[in-house]
């Protein structure tokens, strides 16, 4: 047992370490009163272990830092268990009689730019009781980078599923814009049913650019061509460097030119994923309506530029919406991206679902989008994709196939397999923000609201305790996606 003596001296040490590093050391968290115990007495505690503490982060809790709590426990007690929680988890240690004991404790360490001063609470509890203990909390950096950081946790809130995340989304859409200069069948802007043609605002990219910089996968592009937008240049300064995240965009790569490709190659950009539909003129002139070989000829000019600078990105890569009209060209549009120098070939099909029913005429041909899904021809949608499939393995170019949904495989999903609400904000160029491409209706709007009031809000919090609890939520409803129609496909025949 300490005596009177060796009690003073600690307390001498705890208190000048303390007024020590209130002095000299940044790190110091700030303890907010009523918890700060007064130290003006000889022998005061610096904070009592018996009860919550809260505390305040001057300045903002800084990204790529852990929380560090020196603990001494009271005298008079043998050993006891000390057990501290968070927001963010609990951890519990182990602290021998009078002995400092140091624990570290991950935080969401992801700036809250909205609540920079954020108040915390943090409880420690000793087992058996002790009255006081005496103690200090510092901030202590972290070798990972703050993307990293968020990613694992991130990751972590994934597995475990609470309502309320402390992550930034691991995966960020941004709409750059929603103008586009075609008119594709398979699009809502060829009967006209994009209401809100617009380029983003800065002011709601200012909102994103915290999430832009703590997200692995960004998409900068949804219904618009992101090339033609402002907003998309600005995004990509915006993450200069950021070379831990996967950023891209799909475009249709109709307007291009050598000052695009300079700034492309200068650029954080690490892929372009082209629309291209088709693997010849005639059938790229029904869906697209536009000028083949001008688009193939922007795909060489950007290949070509980045290997005469050895650079390996961008990443060009090919993609084909599947419909019934070129389904059957799957195998050499796949051989087309690798004449062309892609890196890869995606395969996705047409949506389904509620809102994807309308008709569009061009020249002769009269697309249906109902008419046009693969499903409607199971047979040959699973005949032509598994000749793809062979040529890509026969001419060495990695081909994905559409990940989102089932395709014609015999394939069950259920809404406890959708992590979208944990991982993934969609925002568009409205500032309508949504948990993924698929959702309907809108989680929240960043005109009106934060970032982390769209992605913390009430509804989002119900639809992750519904997906957590399989159920889907009322949120989710009609949503083109396998999670919600939670039935397996109609493949009548296997690939």
């Amino acid at each position: 047992m300490l005596g009177a003596a060796q009690l003073k001296g600690l307390i001498r040490r705890a208190r000048s370490v303390r007024r020590g590093l209130r002095c000299f050391d940044p790190n110091l968290v700030f303890i907010t009163r009523p918890r700060q115990i007064a130290d003006s007495n000889e022998g005061s505690p610096l904070f009592d272990a018996s009860k919550p503490l809260r505390f305040r982060v001057e300045g903002g809790w800084q990204a790529g830092q852990l929380l560090q709590v020196t603990f001494l426990q009271a005298p008079g007690v043998f050993s006891s268990e000390l057990r501290i929680s968070t927001e963010g988890g609990d951890a519990t240690a182990h602290a021998a009689r009078g002995e400092w004991l140091t624990v570290s404790i991950e935080r969401p360490t992801v700036p809250q730019p909205d609540r920079p001063d954020r108040i915390y609470e943090l409880s420690l509890e000793t087992i058996p009781p002790v009255a006081t203990a005496f103690g200090e909390i510092r901030r202590i950096s972290d070798s990972r980078s703050a993307l990293q950081i968020n990613i694992e946790l991130n990751r972590s809130e994934v597995w475990r599923r609470p309502g309320r995340v402390e992550s930034f989304p691991a995966k960020l859409t941004i709409e750059t814009t929603s103008v586009c200069n075609l008119r594709c069948v398979m699009c809502p802007h060829a009967v006209g049913a994009n209401s809100r043609p617009k380029h983003m605002p800065e002011f709601l990219l200012n909102k994103l650019t915290p999430a832009l910089r703590h997200a692995g996968d960004v998409q900068l592009h949804v219904l618009g061509e992101p090339l033609a937008s402002p907003a998309f240049w600005e995004a990509l300064d915006r993450t200069a460097g950021q070379t831990e995240s996967s950023i891209g965009a799909n475009t249709n790569l109709t307007i291009l030119g050598s000052e695009r490709i300079e700034r492309l190659l200068d650029s954080s950009i690490g892929y372009l994923n082209v629309s291209l539909d088709a693997a010849t003129p005639e059938t790229f002139q029904k869906i697209r309506g536009y000028d083949f070989e001008l688009v193939l000829s922007n795909a060489r000019a950007l290949i070509e530029a980045r290997d005469r600078r050895g650079a390996a990105t961008p990443r060009l890569y090919f993609n084909m919406t599947l419909m019934l009209e070129n389904i059957r060209e799957a195998a050499d549009f796949v051989s087309l991206a690798r004449v062309l120098g892609g890196d890869r070939a995606y395969l996705w099909h047409l949506n389904s679902g509620d809102g994807y029913d309308w008709t569009v005429e061009r020249g002769d041909f009269r697309f249906v989008y109902r008419e046009q899904h693969p499903s409607r021809d199971p047979v040959l949608s699973n005949r032509m994709l598994r000749l793809a499939i062979e040529r890509a393995e026969k001419e060495g170019i990695e081909l994905c196939l559409d990940h989102n949904k089932a395709l014609f495989f015999d394939e069950c999903a259920s809404p406890r397999d959708c992590s979208s609400p944990w991982d993934w904000m969609h925002v568009n160029a409205s500032g309508e923000g949504r948990p993924c491409c698929f959702s309907i209706g809108a989680a929240g709007n960043l005109n009106e609201q934060s970032f982390d009031e769209v992605w913390n809000g009430p509804l989002l919090q119900e639809v992750r305790r519904s997906l957590a609890k399989d159920e889907l939520h009322p949120f989710c409803r009609g949503a083109a996606c396998k999670y919600a129609a939670g039935t397996r496909s109609d493949d009548e025949s296997g690939l």
